[in-house]
């Protein structure tokens, strides 16, 4: 049994109106400016710098947070006068800290970032020699799902020594995730609303309906509305019927890929790689010096990789990939050996500008943030506008090398 695909679009047109109609309208002012890592931590910093009016309790939120139930195994009985809540102190994206006397480093994993070498053992050394000790320092690892564990380049043996991490205890180290534990930690906030905090309440309603927005859980109810709606107007009433309707949909949207496929190759190959390709013949001492590695460049409506050769060196490339599906570019390593992508990190700290890891030695994130899986970025590319972007992101970054032997290995 098969549905017609007439019968299908009419459905879904009938539900595109009906949920017009109902007034289904989502105005997160988060959704529309998006929110980087950065952006994350300064919202969490907000929060928890929040200093209500009853003497007993200062921190309101900053003490509901710590009291989840992961934290406060390990966090407790501590002094909050005199805090100091803080954004990039020390690169550390979040820092909670009483001076002389303890603090609590958040690494926020939001966007999936990559660790970075030494990245905790780094941050540590930064509190300890502001004259906290370090049995003091906490360190909360935030992830977006808990699906991200940290690596061992970036969480040492130094510091998991600094922080008594033993076998399976890990002392002071605190694995957390915004899905399933500060969700509901904001959530519980929007039930004990603040009174004469009209903005705060505001700011936390905003924030959680923007995490279940990440989530994939926002408009419990749009959903019901949908269900009944398509149950009612499609006939369905049993599995065979509801299969068929999959079976149909699950056919012409593999139709509609390809076809999306096909347009993707071609703007990408008209407006990018055949120009790339003449852009950057032009550029060095040879005609091959930077070359378009056709092998590992490919476009998609979600993901897309531009990898360059550079001049006398195979083992980096100047790289533009898609992470979470936001432009990072910059110089990639491909050597196996962890200690030759170490030596040539070294060469590319000093560039303040941009992130670093063992296999990325120069990266950043495209600002202002774009989805690559939108039409409007892909209006970008066909209009030339992300070309005449990523030229201007190659031409900073390799005027930063001063000579390309750097990259040899």
């Amino acid at each position: 049994m098969s549905i017609d695909s007439d019968k299908i679009l009419e459905l879904a047109k009938k539900l595109e109106d009906a949920v017009r109609e109902k007034g289904f309208y989502t105005a997160n002012i988060i959704d529309e400016l998006h929110a980087s890592e950065n952006a994350h931590s300064r919202i969490l910093r907000m929060l928890l710098a929040y200093k209500g009016k009853d003497r007993n309790n200062p921190y309101p939120l900053l003490n509901s947070f710590l009291d989840i139930e992961k934290i406060k195994k390990v966090i407790n009985g501590l002094d909050f006068s005199n805090l100091q809540i803080t954004n990039e102190s020390g690169r550390i994206d979040l820092l909670i800290e009483r001076p002389g006397d303890f603090a609590i480093i958040v690494e926020n994993k939001v966007m999936d970032a990559c660790d970075q070498d030494r990245q905790i053992e780094r941050y540590i050394n930064f509190v300890s020699a502001r004259g906290i000790d370090k049995k003091s320092i906490y360190v909360i690892y935030l992830t977006f799902d808990g699906s991200k564990s940290i690596s061992e380049y970036s969480l040492t043996p130094e510091a998991k020594t600094a922080l008594d991490i033993i076998g399976d205890n890990s002392g002071r180290f605190i694995a957390l995730n915004y899905r399933d534990d500060v969700l509901k930690w904001l959530d519980s906030q929007e039930l004990n609303r603040f009174s004469d905090e009209h903005l705060l309440n505001s700011a936390i309603t905003q924030y959680t309906d923007y995490l279940k927005g990440m989530c994939g859980i926002r408009n419990n109810e749009l959903d019901k509305f949908k269900k009944d709606l398509i149950m009612e107007e499609g006939k369905i009433n049993n599995l065979k019927n509801c299969q068929a309707y999959i079976d149909s949909v699950n056919n012409l949207s593999e139709t509609l890929y390809n076809i999306r496929e096909d347009m993707i190759q071609e703007i990408a190959n008209k407006n990018i790689i055949i120009p790339l390709k003449t852009y950057l013949e032009k550029l060095g001492d040879h005609k091959d010096d930077y070359k378009l590695i056709d092998n590992e460049t490919e476009f998609h409506y979600d993901n897309i990789v531009i990898s360059i050769k550079l001049p006398q060196t195979d083992k980096s490339r100047f790289k533009l990939e898609t992470y979470n599906h936001h432009v990072d570019s910059g110089i990639a390593n491909y050597s196996e050996n962890l200690e030759d992508n170490e030596r040539i990190n070294n060469i590319h700290v000093r560039w303040k500008e941009y992130k670093s890891s063992p296999w990325w030695p120069a990266w950043k994130s495209w600002l202002p943030l774009m989805r690559v899986d939108t039409p409007e970025f892909w209006h970008e590319v066909e209009s030339g506008d992300f070309l005449v972007k990523f030229k201007a992101e190659f031409k900073s970054l390799i005027s930063n090398i001063t000579s390309c032997h750097d990259l040899s290995i």
